[in-house]
């Protein structure tokens, strides 16, 4: 009976625990959509920080810039799926959708620029101050990047041909493209279009997929798979220097991977993981119950997503974010969400933005 009875009232902490948990759950996701700034009638899909305001693009075409004070800077309506935003140091904002827009740090608009039977892309803001703007073909799928002003004025055109399954493009500083093919093929292109650097990975087994790459402004180039079915995932990572090649061997899947000018992070399935451009490793972070998900950093500070699947599929995932300023812990939140929330900060301010679905919260303000 002594044993049932402890049995009993382990049972009952346990419960409590539990329910105390869920109860605290709530009272942080209460707690941040009291800050909410804006609700938006669509879907999120893309977002940049402007210093103390925020640009947000929605799948119904509709582009808003908000202040902290929870006040509407300006909108604009461009009607289709805006597929990526670009700023500069401006406040300026280049939006891509099927066509390219661009606006002034007031809103007002400075040039739209397309083609008939081409689709956007990419958009990329050059130290050079021009602008590249990369469409694919919807007939051949080939490849024009054209490079304007911030008038919308043609300076150049370079035809690509098709170069294969496209994973993802990324265009430099100073206007060349790295191109990464699903097959695992990668190619750097120069500003004529001309092929630079030819990389293969292999992929003997067959059991890698998802590739990635991406250019470092030294021009390091480090590529690699997001995803092994292997039953015991060992996902590749090479970063290629002018010294040659250094391969890293993560031993689970690549949730998100967030690149600076210095470094690269790869959020896996069991921790934070950090590189410099030549592959050395500078930092591990882990939490134990959680799946990193997300790493946002500026200068000064650094955001940390994580998340928990609760066994109850019916109810949301909860979401652990650990906010760390000059490596030190210094907050904390847990909430629940339906669905992975978005975290925003710049590169100059102490303020983090929390996206949720079609809302825009203030997480942190400094």
């Amino acid at each position: 009976m002594k044993r049932i009875a402890a049995i009993l009232i382990i049972v009952i902490i346990v419960l409590g625990i539990a329910f105390g948990m869920e109860q605290y759950i709530n009272a942080n996701s209460n707690l941040l959509h009291e800050s909410t700034l804006f609700k938006a009638k669509s879907f999120i899909t893309n977002a940049t920080v402007l210093g103390d305001k925020i640009a947000i693009g929605t799948y119904d075409g509709n582009i808003y810039v908000i202040g902290i004070d929870g006040k509407m800077q300006w909108k604009a309506k461009i009607g289709t799926n805006i597929f990526g935003i670009e700023k500069d140091d401006n406040g300026d904002i280049l939006v891509c959708s099927v066509y390219f827009y661009m606006f002034d740090k007031n809103g007002k608009k400075l040039f739209e620029k397309g083609y008939k039977n081409f689709l956007g892309v990419k958009g990329k803001f050059l130290n050079s101050g021009n602008i590249d703007l990369l469409y694919q073909s919807l007939d051949d799928f080939s490849y024009l990047v054209v490079t304007v002003d911030k008038k919308g004025n043609t300076l150049s055109k370079v035809s690509i041909p098709d170069l294969g399954e496209s994973a993802s493009i990324s265009i430099t500083d100073d206007g060349k493209l790295l191109f990464v093919g699903s097959r695992g093929e990668i190619y750097l292109l120069g500003k004529d279009g001309g092929i630079e650097e030819t990389l293969k990975i292999n992929n003997k087994s067959g059991d890698l997929h998802n590739v990635f790459g991406y250019i470092f402004p030294n021009g390091n180039i480090v590529y690699g798979y997001t995803l092994s079915t292997a039953e015991i995932p060992n996902v590749p990572v090479v970063f290629y220097t002018d010294k040659g090649e250094k391969t890293v061997t993560l031993h689970s899947n690549i949730n998100r991977i967030t690149k600076t000018n210095v470094s690269i992070n790869f959020a896996t399935n069991e921790e934070f993981l950090t590189f410099s451009p030549d592959g050395t490793l500078l930092k591990r972070e882990t939490k134990y119950g959680f799946v990193p998900m997300e790493f946002t950093c500026n200068k000064n500070a650094e955001a940390l997503l994580y998340m928990r699947k609760l066994e109850n599929k019916d109810k949301n995932a909860i979401y652990n974010i650990i906010l760390k300023d000059n490596n030190k812990k210094t907050m904390k939140f847990i909430f629940s969400s339906e669905v992975p929330p978005d975290i925003k900060m710049d590169s100059e301010s102490n303020i983090i933005f929390l996206i949720e679905k079609n809302s825009v919260n203030i997480l942190y303000k400094k």
